[in-house]
C-alpha cells in the first residue's frame, strides 16, 4: 500500500475549511465560502459562492482564491483570468485564420506545409499511435502529448479518484425515481382536490396515528434496523437522516405542500391540534408530495455530490418501502366532498 503524502510537510494551507474567500468567476471576485480542502501535490478547495445555487459549487485550485486582506493577490487572480480568456480568443481566432488559409490554397491548388514543433522548445512525450484514416498513403499519426500535458492528465485522472471531481447538478436531479403507482395516486388525487370539471374532496384528516407521517418513518426505520443488525454506522446514518426528513416536512407542509383548496384545512387543523406537528397530523399523501418536490430542494444545499447521492439512494429505498405498502396508507377513498361555502378557486398552489 502507498503511504499517504503529509500535506504538511509539503505546503502550507492557505485557507481552512469555513473560510470566506474572494473567487474568481467571468474575470470577477466573488465571495465564497471553503466546503473542503484537499492535497493531492497541491491544495484543492471546494468552494461555495455566497448565494449561488449549488450547482456552482466546484473544485478551484489554490491560486485562484483570495483571503479579503490579500488586495495583491486579488488583482493577480483578476489579471490572469483576463490573460487566459484573451489567450483563448486569440487561440481560436489563429485557429479559424489556419483553417481559413488551408482551404484557400486547396481551393487554388497550392500545397501548404506547416513546420513541425519545435523539440528544442518542449519536451515532448508519445502516447499512442491511431490509424489516420484520411490519409490518402495510408500513414500512421502519432499523438503528441508535452510533460506538462502528461502532468495535468495524470492529476485529473488522481483527482477522480479521490472523488474530487463536481458532478454536474443535472447528474442527480432525476436520481429520486417514483414508481408508477405513487404517481397515479398523485395524479388523481390532483384530479380530486384541484379539477374545475368536478365538486372539489379533501383528504380525511387528521390522519390515524399509525397512518401519519411520524409513524410512517418510523416503521421504516425499525425495518431498516432489523436488516442493518449490528452495523451501527448505517443505523445511525438512517436514524439522523429520517429525523431530518421528519423535521424538514413539519416545516414544508404549509409553504410548498399544500392545495390552495387545502389552506382552510390546514388553518382548522392547527387551531385544533395546536400542539401537534403537520409530522402528526398528515400521512403518506402529502409525504409522497415531498418526494416529489426533493431533488429541486437538495439542488440548493451546500453538499459534495457524493453525499448528496447517498441521501436520494436513503430517500428511494422510503419510496420503496411506500410503494409496497402503498394499499395501507394511500386510499383515494379518503379524499370527502367539500361543502359548496367551504370551496375555494379552482387554482392549485402544489404541482406535480
Amino acid at each position: 500500500a502507498t503511504t499517504p503524502i503529509q500535506p504538511q510537510s509539503i505546503m502550507k494551507q492557505y485557507s481552512q475549511v469555513g473560510d470566506i474567500v474572494l473567487a474568481v468567476d467571468n474575470n470577477h471576485l466573488y465571495e465564497a465560502k471553503i466546503l473542503r480542502a484537499d492535497f493531492v501535490g497541491t491544495w484543492k478547495y471546494f468552494i461555495h459562492y455566497q448565494s449561488w445555487g449549488r450547482k456552482f459549487d466546484c473544485w478551484v485550485d489554490e491560486q485562484l482564491i483570495a483571503k479579503k486582506e490579500d488586495t495583491a493577490k486579488q488583482a493577480r487572480i483578476v489579471q490572469g483570468s483576463v490573460d487566459a480568456a484573451l489567450a483563448k480568443t486569440s487561440t481560436k481566432k489563429a485557429k479559424k485564420a489556419a483553417t481559413e488559409t488551408k482551404e484557400a490554397g486547396v481551393e487554388s491548388g497550392v500545397e501548404i506545409k506547416t513546420e513541425s514543433i519545435s523539440t528544442r522548445s518542449v519536451q515532448a512525450v508519445p502516447v499512442k499511435e491511431e490509424d489516420d484514416q484520411t490519409s490518402s498513403i495510408g500513414k500512421r499519426k502519432v499523438v503528441v502529448e508535452t510533460a506538462e500535458q502528461e502532468r495535468i492528465r495524470k492529476n485529473k485522472r488522481l483527482l477522480h479518484q479521490m472523488d474530487l471531481v463536481d458532478d454536474d447538478d443535472e447528474s442527480f436531479v432525476a436520481k429520486l425515481p417514483i414508481p408508477y403507482p405513487l404517481k397515479k395516486h398523485l395524479i388523481d388525487e390532483h384530479t380530486l382536490i384541484a379539477s374545475s370539471d368536478a365538486p372539489a374532496r379533501l383528504l380525511d384528516l387528521p390522519k390515524a396515528k399509525e397512518q401519519t407521517v411520524g409513524c410512517i418513518i418510523k416503521e421504516f426505520l425499525n425495518q431498516k434496523i432489523k436488516a442493518l443488525e449490528k452495523d451501527k454506522v448505517q443505523i445511525h446514518a438512517y436514524q439522523a437522516l429520517m429525523d431530518g426528513l421528519v423535521v424538514h416536512f413539519d416545516k414544508a407542509l404549509p409553504s410548498i405542500l399544500l392545495y390552495r383548496q387545502e389552506r382552510a384545512q390546514y388553518d382548522a387543523l392547527v387551531e385544533a391540534h395546536p400542539t401537534k406537528a403537520p409530522s402528526q397530523l398528515y400521512g403518506a399523501e402529502h409525504l409522497l408530495r415531498l418526494f416529489v418536490r426533493m431533488p429541486k430542494l437538495l439542488s440548493n444545499v451546500c453538499l459534495p455530490p457524493s453525499e448528496i447521492n447517498q441521501i436520494l439512494a436513503k430517500l428511494t429505498e422510503v419510496i420503496k418501502f411506500l410503494n409496497k405498502a402503498s394499499g395501507q396508507y394511500l386510499d383515494t377513498a379518503n379524499y370527502l366532498l367539500v361543502e359548496k361555502e367551504a370551496q375555494t378557486p379552482s387554482t392549485a398552489v402544489f404541482s406535480v
